[in-house]
């Protein structure tokens, strides 16, 4: 009954948390939002070092934005039809938050002050999609 009422405002959620991962690729792409709205980069990951910088990282950060965002949109829909696609759910969310979890640790440059402009809250978010995915597997089935 719980799982019932809470599908649609979960899948609401979750897909529009795919929709920020795709604007924010977006913007990127487009060069209309990258970097003001992440703050002063440093064109560096803190977890990748010196092995891959500036243009490098930032087409695998925009690759991982834009995966991560197409498969929260996908996951969050299963959501919503999840009588019609049972369990179907819980993969796409995990694959989709992971990329998106990974495109945080690739892309922050180790500035604290800037955790939340460089996708740190997105990563909490990913996170708790994950951790929902993992306690409540049968909560959409």
């Amino acid at each position: 009954m719980i799982a019932a009422l809470l599908q649609y405002p979960i899948a609401f959620i979750v897909v529009s948390h795919g929709l920020v991962y795709l604007i924010f690729g977006a913007m990127s792409i487009t060069k209309t939002g990258f970097p003001q709205v992440y703050g002063p980069w440093k064109g560096r990951s803190i977890a990748l070092g010196q092995a891959i910088q500036r243009d490098s990282l930032k087409s695998l950060t925009e690759a991982l934005w834009l995966l991560a965002g197409v498969g929260l949109i996908i996951g969050g829909a299963a959501i919503g039809v999840s009588s019609l696609l049972p369990g179907y759910w819980r993969p796409i969310c995990v694959c989709a938050s992971i990329a998106g979890v990974t495109s945080f640790a690739v892309f922050w440059d180790g500035q604290v002050e800037q955790f939340a402009n460089q996708g740190g809250v997105g990563m909490i978010i990913s996170l708790a999609i994950i951790a929902g995915s993992v306690l409540f597997p049968i909560a959409f089935a």
